[in-house]
């Protein structure tokens, strides 16, 4: 009988190379995707660079008004933040009914607009009827479209991923311009993105962060009243949208 002289250890990494593939062929990346995108905001430090000035119906009652609410409201808000040098300010506001009496008021908000600091964005609503720019078209401030959508696949944390959409035939979505504007650099190629021919979009799946405690999160009635410490907007970027449920 011939004796083999077998050395088992040499065989190890082809074993685990099998073994490996085995598992990533047959595991299910949107899950794993969403649940490390969740898992790397957590380790990102966000040093409480942001404060959300988020409309509500607190704010409708304080206010005696209805949301998008007059103009001269977003005067007086503006106004109390231009006091500050924040590192800048994106707006998405919802779209009204203007006229050319309008004009003198949103002369205003431009002036006021001016005098803030650091970047400013308009974030443009879209929904079936179009691109809402009624409130928007008459500021003097970059515009984007805002657009983020829901998917119902497994998600690490509260069950669902989030389809984030980066650019539609060429033209960058409001958040990716944001996230340009807060990291003072252009992405391209992001990591994870992938292209879709029907829509001439690219996407990216990313989640809520899970670590919202170090963001301020401060009803827009106090801005409007400047009753807010000049601590919670100095140097951070700051947010102005509705928050209805």
């Amino acid at each position: 009988m011939i004796k083999l002289n077998f050395n088992y250890i040499k065989l190890a990494p082809l074993f685990l190379t099998l073994v490996s593939w085995g598992f990533i062929s047959s595991y299910d990346f949107s899950k794993i995707e969403s649940l490390l995108l969740d898992r790397v905001s957590t380790w990102l430090e966000i040093e409480n660079e942001y404060t959300v000035f988020y409309i509500d119906n607190e704010s409708d009652q304080f206010l005696g008004q209805r949301y998008p609410y007059s103009l001269n409201t977003y005067v007086n808000a503006l106004s109390n933040l231009s006091r500050y040098k924040t590192n800048g300010l994106s707006l998405i506001i919802d779209q009204g009914f203007y006229t050319e009496k309008d004009s003198k008021y949103f002369e205003k908000i431009n002036n006021e607009l001016n005098l803030i600091s650091g970047y400013k964005l308009l974030g443009e609503l879209v929904d079936a009827g179009g691109i809402r720019d009624s409130f928007s078209r008459n500021l003097m401030a970059e515009r984007y479209m805002s657009i983020v959508t829901t998917d119902m696949e497994d998600f690490s944390k509260d069950g669902r991923v989030r389809r984030l959409v980066l650019d539609i035939s060429g033209n960058s979505t409001f958040t990716k311009k944001l996230a340009e504007a807060i990291r003072g650099k252009e992405f391209f190629n992001l990591r994870g993105s992938f292209y879709n021919t029907e829509a001439d979009a690219n996407f990216t799946y990313t989640s809520f962060s899970s670590n919202t405690k170090k963001i301020n999160f401060i009803p827009f009635h106090l801005l409007v009243t400047n009753g807010i410490p000049p601590e919670v907007v100095a140097g951070k970027n700051i947010i102005i949208g509705a928050s209805f449920k």
